[in-house]
């Protein structure tokens, strides 16, 4: 078996994006009616710290690696996390309905990072003998 070259292996990158999908459907249904505005603005706190540390993993091992797309892909995270900052705004304001359409188009653009730039970030890992295992 061939020496890991990384930090962390798929699995942990996999769980990690489990526990962002997860954090934000919680979020959702919190902000939805019924919900719990307590604990949405904890949910949220959780979800804007993971999601900043999962980034910083994310970011350091394409720095790390030289992978070309590298910048672009860090931008897409600052968008990221420009849209759960959105959901944060229109909770305080008391507008949930809007912080919940928000967290239902960040719950999508994170499946759609996931399988497109990360997606590509992986492809291209395999591609230049990086194990990620």
């Amino acid at each position: 078996m061939p020496e890991p070259t990384s930090l962390v292996d798929r699995a942990t990158v996999e769980l990690h994006h489990r526990v962002q999908i997860g954090l934000v459907r919680a979020l959702e249904v919190q902000l939805g009616p019924g919900g719990d505005r307590a604990e949405a603005g904890l949910t949220l706190e959780r979800l804007l710290e993971f999601t900043e540390m999962h980034f910083a993993a994310e970011e350091t091992l394409m720095r790390l690696h030289g992978y070309p797309q590298a910048q672009a892909h860090a931008e897409a995270h600052r968008r990221l996390l420009g849209e759960a900052l959105t959901i944060g705004q229109g909770h305080l304001a008391g507008d949930d309905a809007s912080a919940a359409e928000a967290a239902r188009r960040l719950r999508g653009w994170l499946r759609e990072h996931i399988l497109g730039m990360d997606g590509a970030f992986d492809a291209w890992c395999d591609r230049n003998g990086i194990a990620m295992e």
